[in-house]
């Protein structure tokens, strides 16, 4: 990457500042730019690209459509223009879903010029700030800025005000199918639920999903079960050879070994072995 396009990485603590205004529609690049607020058409405004194949959960917009509906829209949309009149959205994805849904044809917007770039810094400042957030917007947002734009876990983790390590975690969620991705959005599974998941094998992760929906498991009953699994798993082929060779069923529990027998007279004949 050129070091004119760097916005962040020679200087961190400048963009912070440029981005933690808390009202977009003053001035954000120290006075050099000044943003305006206007009425766009909702039919002009598009989802932004880089999430648009990421669901919205629609049971969770019930209340702000209740909102829309009693007080119309309190805070603008920020908007870039991609062609004449034509507009991507920045922030506001669940804003913008409910005026389409309610049909209305108008919405005030901020508009600014941001490259690709700054504009994916600017979203994920903003969604660092905003707990109710969809995690896998935030980890495709990660993903985007680590591999597109050369940008480190450590420097994303500051604008986030997390640890590298969940930068980490962010984009391993990615790895996950994207129906599991999707429930995740929805609110079926938790976030701690999902970074579980994406240590397991494709294999073991629906099982294990229908598990924790029928029997609605805690991410601590789940960690219990994976750390079980795994601990257990190295041990799949002594325990079937084991058992080949002494005619009997035997698991392992930690740093035990259960074994179990037909009668009492096997389990005395086998106490007796040599």
């Amino acid at each position: 990457m050129k070091k004119n396009s760097q916005i962040i990485k020679s200087n961190l603590s400048t963009l912070l500042k440029k981005f933690a205004k808390t009202n977009v529609i003053e001035k954000i690049d120290d006075g050099n730019l000044l943003v305006n607020v206007v009425n766009i058409l909702t039919t002009n405004i598009r989802d932004n690209h880089y999430l648009s194949d990421i669901e919205i959960d629609s049971h969770s917009l019930e209340n702000l459509e209740k909102d829309i509906i009693r007080h119309g829209i309190i805070s603008p949309l920020l908007v870039r223009e991609v062609e004449n009149q034509k507009y991507e959205l920045i922030t506001g994805r669940k804003r913008l879903y409910c005026v389409k849904k309610l049909g209305i044809s108008s919405i005030a917007c901020v508009v600014q010029n941001f490259t690709d770039e700054n504009m994916l810094l600017y979203m994920l400042f903003s969604y660092g700030s905003n707990k109710s957030q969809s995690v896998i917007e935030i980890a495709n947002l990660c993903k985007i800025l680590t591999n597109k734009f050369n940008y480190t876990q450590n420097t994303l983790a500051e604008i986030l005000d997390v640890s590298r390590s969940q930068i980490t975690n962010y984009i391993r969620i990615l790895n996950l199918p994207k129906s599991i991705q999707n429930d995740i959005v929805k609110g079926k599974l938790s976030y701690g639920h999902a970074k579980i998941l994406a240590s397991l094998k494709e294999e073991d992760i629906y099982p294990l999903v229908n598990l924790i929906y029928e029997k609605q498991l805690s991410v601590r009953d789940v960690e219990y079960l994976v750390n079980e699994y795994k601990t257990n798993a190295g041990y799949d082929s002594l325990i079937a050879s084991f058992e080949k060779r002494n005619r009997l069923k035997a698991k392992v529990t930690g740093k035990q070994l259960i074994l179990s027998f037909k009668n009492k007279k096997e389990l005395k004949k086998f106490m007796i072995k040599k």
